[in-house]
């Protein structure tokens, strides 16, 4: 069992940057939309464009639950990455009070 617990005296900082990440991958999000959406009006409704739509729609849609996954997952990250600090230094100055 380990006698002490200890936190990065820079852990605040590093989930910090956790949303500066988040607005990277929306920033990739809102390109891979207008990538999208000028490949949707360049195909066009004859065979071919129904051909692309048929081979490429599904694949993008995937696309796009990945980068709002990565968003989402970077954001819970970050929030609990906040609060897990916040509880070493509550737990800290607890520690520091009894002692």
């Amino acid at each position: 069992m380990a006698k002490q617990l200890t936190a990065m005296s820079d852990l605040y900082a590093a989930f910090a940057k956790f949303p500066e990440l988040s607005a990277l991958v929306d920033l990739m999000g809102t390109r891979a939309d207008a990538i999208d959406g000028f490949n949707r009006d360049s195909a066009g409704n004859d065979d071919i464009g129904k051909t692309y739509h048929k081979n490429a729609d599904a694949p993008t849609q995937i696309l796009h639950s990945l980068i709002k996954g990565v968003r989402n997952t970077l954001n819970s990250a970050g929030t609990s990455g906040q609060h897990a600090a916040a509880l070493f230094d509550n737990a800290n100055e607890d520690a520091n009070s009894v002692v």
